[in-house]
């Protein structure tokens, strides 16, 4: 049999697995580092939460101050400024659905003024026509 230079950790199946903590990576998120990549990484670290505090603690003076910014459309708007657009929105779609029923509406009127006009000047022929043919048989 060929020689290994593995080493082995058992000759069970179940052996074969290590057993990891998946948490191992946050409880010592140093490990794996050498001196310079860790001060460099603790500095990191320290400037982001100095940057997160600081601007957490504007944010709260604003709201307690009442000079938070208000939802506008230019700036990503969110809350009452989605519930502005939104019913703008559906005005708009309302004002535009009854203009075009109004145009239709219209259309429909000036049909039936046309087909009116047409039938009355149809009967007047008619009737023209059947006074000729009246007038004719007198005279005959």
């Amino acid at each position: 049999m060929p020689v290994s230079n593995q080493m082995s950790a058992g000759t069970n199946k179940a052996a074969k697995f290590v057993a990891a903590n998946p948490l191992a990576p946050l409880a010592d998120p140093f490990s794996g580092m050498g001196d310079d990549e860790k001060e460099l990484h603790k500095a990191v670290s320290n400037s982001v939460q100095t940057r997160l505090e600081t601007a957490m603690q504007e944010l709260q003076q604003k709201h307690r101050d009442g000079t938070n910014e208000i939802d506008d459309g230019e700036r990503a708007p969110t809350g009452a400024a989605y519930r502005e657009l939104h019913r703008r929105q559906q005005f708009m779609a309302r004002e535009e659905k009854k203009q075009h029923a109004e145009l239709e509406e219209r259309q429909r009127r000036e049909e039936n003024r046309k087909v009116g006009e047409l039938k009355e000047h149809m009967r007047r022929m008619k009737f023209q026509r059947n006074d000729g043919d009246e007038g004719g048989n007198e005279n005959e």
